[in-house]
């Protein structure tokens, strides 16, 4: 069975609200589930990390995914995010093609205050492919956390939006009540919001980061799509 990634963090997903057979395709966001809180990188300083997860909708089938995570400081208060993602979707669907979805991401998150390192603005464009063709996507959000050099808990909360580029035919057809149902769908504009809730641990050059999200999409049809998710990752600086 196909089921779509918010994705947290990314995707062109199909979709069965609240239930374990898809029923539509939604266009995706680039990242999976990101892990970050307010700070920036120092100027000068490089951060290289892996985040990975798992997510799903209730009574869907599971989503694996993970990011390679590149950051950059520019200036105490400003860094340059480079995301690179992929992700599988797992269970089993007479109807599937390729069942992974990759994308990559650029953005910039920034102090909303130079001296007060505790709330942050971000913002990301990106695109990707998957079976339903490629798709552009674009996102910006705030971070809140609590900096401090022990366990630092943080607040993500974004808005993004996909759009197809090329979108192209999905065979979603499925066992319904014992009868084979032959359905095709294809992804439309999509929009949405994401929270993370998390931790991030600092421990000399490596962090430790952990966390849940939540993230809500519809397109332009109407069709929607919940997802709940957990993820981890770790990263080193110099």
């Amino acid at each position: 069975m196909r089921t779509s990634l918010a994705a947290f963090a990314a995707f062109a997903l199909t979709s069965p609200i609240f239930g374990g057979c898809p029923t539509h395709v939604l266009s995706p966001p680039t990242q999976f589930m990101p892990l970050e809180s307010a700070r920036p990188l120092e100027a000068g300083r490089t951060s290289i990390g892996l985040e990975g997860g798992v997510a799903s909708e209730v009574f869907g089938p599971e989503i694996p995914g993970g990011s390679i995570v590149v950051r950059r400081g520019f200036a105490d208060d400003l860094e340059l995010r480079v995301d690179g993602t992929a992700a599988w979707v797992t269970g089993d669907n007479p109807g599937d093609e390729f069942r992974g979805i990759i994308s990559g991401r650029v953005g910039l998150k920034g102090l909303i205050a130079s001296d007060f390192p505790h709330a942050a603005w971000f913002a990301g464009i990106g695109g990707g492919g998957s079976a339903g063709g490629g798709f552009l996507s674009a996102d910006s959000g705030v971070i809140f956390a609590f900096e401090n050099p022990y366990i630092v808990p943080f607040l993500r909360m974004a808005l993004l939006t996909s759009v197809p580029v090329g979108a192209r035919e999905v065979d979603i057809s499925r066992w319904e009540d014992g009868d084979f149902e032959e359905t095709f769908d294809t992804p439309h504009t999509t929009f949405g919001f994401r929270l993370g809730l998390g931790a991030r641990i600092p421990l000399d050059s490596v962090d430790i980061t952990f966390g849940l999200s939540m993230a809500h999409l519809l397109d332009t049809r109407g069709e929607e799509i919940g997802l709940f998710g957990v993820s981890g990752g770790v990263a080193t600086s110099f």
